[in-house]
């Protein structure tokens, strides 16, 4: 059987990297290797690795991979399949040039309609270079234990990078230039009106309630500015009752909450499939008519929450977190299971692991030297160092195995894809 070089682009640390493990994974038990590469690895391990196959999940890369990796397959495994309207895959597509659809060689789709869209409007598509997969991310859910907590915390998942930029720059600065779109500057503004109104729902919660909480930082924020402005507004009374989480995982962080207070935002997927209560601050932050103007979604998600209009009225809710049942939404199931196959019992990483590899078996590659895996791994410690020297805060976005404590859910996942698999056979 061929063995062949895999490498996965992990565009976001806290968002890509789990679902990118499992993946990773499930190809080394079947022999193959595998990196997976932040985008400051990412380069030199096409350079010197040379990989088979490189796995993206941003459509705007593909024309430029074919140009630095031309023998190499590329692969779309998209971040985000799952949209609606002018930004679904086929319309973004349509953005760009005619190119980026033509080097990608294999494409895998979260669901039916992005699929058949994306045939209609590129004829020359071959449907064998297809596949649909469903969202990877939602095999964290379906192959590891529900918990039903009872901890007495309450999370906090943000939605405030505009404010609060990965790499520790001023974005705010730059995004409220006039030059920018109107829809960055409200993006701006939402992120103000919600920040400010999360800090003092969190202070109230703290002086009135003997409840802990549990802030997760968006992906694209800086978790180093949370303990370095937050927690010191808090340590002195609360320093106990409130923590910073930084795991690789937002499901195993929502198993250690008994609710969440949040934003609109699309950590409301997993929590509404973990059975958790979901309280939006939209109302209260005056932000939902905003979210509403330019997120279709937004007005299916707010339907998930309950949507209290104060913060008297929200703290009214958490001292009773434990009597209070989960909305049900039979519209956000509807569009879960129609845009990302969540309810499909079928892994979608192992789905996309066993289509990548019939189709790798079927092409002709030429041997090439390359350095191997230790020595590539090597190289790119070296490169994580001197990245976080030059920029403490480089590694919110930029994964690095040495670094990112490996997440606990990780090996539970991938035995039970693989039991679940067996059983099938």
């Amino acid at each position: 059987m061929s063995r062949f070089r895999i490498l996965i682009r992990a565009f976001t640390a806290r968002r890509d990297v789990m679902h990118s493990l499992i993946l990773a994974k499930l190809l080394e038990k079947d022999g193959h290797k595998v990196i997976v590469a932040s985008i400051r690895q990412f380069e030199f391990a096409v350079k010197f690795w040379k990989p088979h196959a490189i796995i993206f999940n941003v459509q705007g890369l593909s024309k430029y991979l074919k140009k630095i990796s031309p023998d190499s397959v590329r692969i779309l495994v998209p971040g985000e399949g799952g949209e609606l309207g002018k930004f679904s895959l086929a319309q973004v597509w349509k953005r760009l040039s005619e190119e980026h659809v033509t080097s990608t060689d294999l494409f895998f789709f979260w669901n039916k309609k992005s699929l058949d869209e994306s045939l209609r409007i590129f004829p020359f598509i071959k449907k064998n270079s297809t596949c649909l997969a469903g969202n990877p991310k939602f095999d964290v859910i379906k192959s590891s234990k529900k918990i039903l907590t009872n901890t007495n915390k309450i999370g906090f998942p943000t939605r405030f990078n505009s404010i609060n930029y990965h790499d520790g720059q001023n974005y705010s600065f730059r995004s409220l230039m006039p030059q920018r779109y109107e829809f960055t500057h409200f993006l701006t503004y939402a992120a103000m009106y919600g920040f400010h109104c999360m800090m003092k729902i969190i202070e109230q919660i703290l002086i009135n309630t003997e409840l802990k909480i549990s802030i997760r930082p968006h992906p694209l924020e800086s978790v180093d500015s949370y303990y370095e402005y937050v927690l010191p507004e808090f340590e002195k009374d609360f320093k106990n009752r409130i923590e910073i989480d930084n795991s690789l995982c937002v499901v195993q962080w929502l198993n250690q909450v008994d609710a969440i207070v949040t934003p609109t935002t699309t950590s409301i997927y997993e929590a509404y499939m973990l059975d958790k209560i979901i309280i939006s601050i939209d109302k209260i932050a005056k932000i939902s008519k905003f979210n509403n103007t330019y997120n279709k979604l937004s007005s299916t998600l707010e339907e998930s929450c309950i949507m209290p209009t104060s913060i008297k009225e929200l703290l009214s809710l958490v001292k009773n977190i434990k009597k209070i049942k989960r909305k049900k939404c039979k519209k956000l199931e509807k569009y879960l299971s129609e845009y990302h196959m969540a309810f499909e019992k079928q892994s979608s990483n192992l789905i996309i692991s066993k289509k990548i590899q019939d189709y790798l078996k079927k092409q002709k590659f030429k041997a090439k030297l390359h350095f191997p895996k230790a020595l590539v791994n090597l190289g790119d410690k070296y490169l994580f160092y001197r990245e976080m020297r030059k920029n403490k805060y480089h590694w919110n976005n930029n994964y690095h195995y040495g670094f990112h404590e490996k997440p606990k859910l990780l090996d539970e996942i991938v035995i039970n894809i693989e039991r679940n698999n067996n059983k099938k056979v």
